[in-house]
């Protein structure tokens, strides 16, 4: 998939990322996916878009003030495979052209994992996704593989 970049001193905005560590607000899972967005500005069709595509419904149904839930700092009142899915929820909330998953999945166990996998094959066809993994199962899904070692290109299936 080709991208052509218009605006050089935008381009930033078309780039959404989900690092293995994402920072959390210590607010509602809607501030948290709709950063820094005012919340009278949030875009409720997008918010519950993203929330759909990245099965968030459970933890809201599930928390005392649904999607106003707070979290807690950093997430704490939260699983990992949760605080990641509000990571890309957040990314996607953004409609980026690239999305770069930084170790999205490192931290979680098998079925989170599947899972994460699962919603980034949902989306691939609309955006250029990149992943950075060590994860050799994660790597199979990718259609271009391209193996680094200290610096080096080492591998590159196309």
């Amino acid at each position: 998939k080709e991208i052509e970049i218009k605006d050089r001193n935008n381009w930033f905005n078309q780039i959404g990322l989900v690092p293995q560590n994402p920072f959390l607000l210590h607010s509602s899972i809607r501030e948290n996916i709709a950063f820094g967005i005012p919340n009278e500005q949030i875009n409720e069709k997008k918010l519950l878009d993203v929330i759909n595509i990245t099965k968030l419904e459970e933890l809201i149904k599930s928390s005392k003030d649904g999607i106003n839930s707070n979290i807690g700092d950093k997430g704490r009142n939260i699983s990992g495979g949760q605080k990641q899915r509000i990571a890309i929820a957040r990314a996607l909330y953004k409609d980026p052209t690239i999305l770069i998953f930084d170790e999205a999945t490192n931290s979680l166990d098998e079925k989170t994992t599947s899972e994460i996998i699962k919603i980034i094959k949902s989306i691939k066809k609309n955006k250029l996704i990149i992943v950075i993994s060590h994860d050799k199962e994660v790597m199979k899904y990718c259609d271009k593989l391209i193996l680094l070692q200290k610096g080096k290109l080492v591998y590159k299936r196309i």
